[in-house]
C-alpha cells in the first residue's frame, strides 16, 4: 500500500513540474490585459461618477420636501 501512494506521488510531482512553466506562461501573458481591463474599469467609473455628480448639481426636478401636500388641496368654504 505504501508503494501505491509513493507511486501516485511520484506522477503528480511530475506532472506539477510539467504543468508549471504552462501556468506561468498563462499568468505572465493574462497579468497586462488584467491590468489594462482593471485600469480602464477604475478610470471609466471615476469620468461617470464625475459627470453624475456635475449634472446632478446643475438639474433641479423641483421637488421640496416641505411642501408636499399630502392632506390634499384646501377646500373653500
Amino acid at each position: 500500500m505504501l508503494t501505491h501512494t509513493s507511486a501516485h506521488s511520484s506522477s503528480s510531482s511530475i506532472a506539477l513540474a510539467l504543468a508549471g512553466p504552462i501556468i506561468g506562461l498563462v499568468y505572465v501573458v493574462l497579468l497586462p490585459i488584467i491590468g489594462i481591463a482593471a485600469t480602464t474599469v477604475l478610470a471609466a467609473r471615476r469620468l461617470l461618477t464625475g459627470m453624475f455628480h456635475a449634472t446632478g448639481k446643475c438639474v433641479s426636478f423641483g421637488w421640496r420636501p416641505g411642501a408636499a401636500y399630502l392632506s390634499g388641496k384646501k377646500k373653500k368654504r
